[in-house]
């Protein structure tokens, strides 16, 4: 149960902080691009992948994984998971179950996109 409670007060903690940090890069960056998201999921995969091998994390008692990585970093980011799954095929030599999961997430995730807005043209 207090794992449960980690992941949701870092997930809360991780969410608030991507649209701190959304605001922020919009006030700062005034380009058509999405720099906010660009940004909070390049910081967001290098903590991940700082934390991912830290002693803290491998070692203690009080549930530091779940509230750091899949609460705070989580909520502030999956793309940050998603990067971890990668690098961990390509590790395990597993280079064309890497592209294909690269190529499904990409190619599904958009496409997920468009049917949801064709779904919600239909349906209102």
């Amino acid at each position: 149960m207090s794992q449960i409670i980690a992941v949701g007060i870092g997930g809360f903690i991780g969410a608030i902080s991507r649209y701190i940090f959304g605001i922020l890069i919009i006030k700062n960056f005034s380009i058509p691009f999405p720099i906010s998201t660009l940004f909070v999921n390049f910081f967001g995969c290098l903590l991940f992948g700082y934390f991912i091998n830290h002693n803290l994390i491998n070692h203690s008692n009080f549930p530091i994984k779940e509230f750091l990585l899949i609460g705070i970093l989580g909520g502030f980011t999956t793309f940050s998971t998603f990067g971890f799954e990668f690098v961990s095929l390509i590790q395990k030599k597993q280079i064309q179950t890497a592209i294909l999961y690269v190529s499904l997430s990409l190619i599904l995730g958009v496409f997920a996109i468009w049917l949801g807005l064709k779904f919600n043209q239909i349906y209102s």
